[in-house]
């Protein structure tokens, strides 16, 4: 785990402000301690959870998964850029963007409903078959449902007796 010391100065490299080797004052690294607290507070409420700690020290710890690390130190980069005076470049909008994007598709997982057997199958306006729509919308094919869609040979009734073209008896 990274502590704040080595996000904060990870995005002020990233904004090219900060050289490696130089470090901030204590001043600084304390403004900068709360503009991610800030930012990380603001990212768990708009529901990118990442289970983060808010630190008090630069040398405290990040509480959050390795995979977030550089969304973090993107952000952060551009929440800084105004207290730093620097320009934000184009570079740095398209990484967060993509940092963003991979942290989101870590934390989102699809689940497949299981659905049971007797619900209705399809969106129950018909379905298409090589003769055009059929009236066979919910369940598989049934003698009710071979009558609907015109499929009327060989049906008989409950009593065995064969049915005719409208579904009445022959006799």
């Amino acid at each position: 785990m990274a502590t704040a010391k080595q996000i904060i100065d990870g995005s002020l490299l990233d904004l090219q402000v900060k050289t490696a080797g130089v470090d901030l004052t204590d001043s600084e690294y304390n403004d900068s301690i709360v503009v991610l607290n800030q930012m990380m507070l603001s990212l768990d409420r708009s529901g990118i959870r990442l289970s983060y700690t808010v630190v008090s020290d630069k040398d405290e710890s990040i509480t959050v998964p390795d995979w977030s690390e550089a969304m973090i130190r993107a952000r952060l980069a551009i929440k800084l850029a105004t207290m730093f005076g620097a320009q934000v470049s184009e570079s740095l909008r398209l990484s967060v963007i993509e940092e963003t994007s991979i942290v989101n598709n870590s934390i989102v997982s699809v689940i497949q409903p299981i659905l049971p057997n007797t619900l209705p199958r399809g969106a129950g306006h018909g379905t298409c078959s090589s003769g055009g729509y059929s009236n066979s919308r919910f369940f598989q094919n049934t003698q009710a449902n071979d009558l609907l869609a015109g499929n009327n040979q060989n049906l008989e009734d409950d009593e065995g007796i064969q049915l005719d073209e409208r579904g009445s008896d022959e006799r």
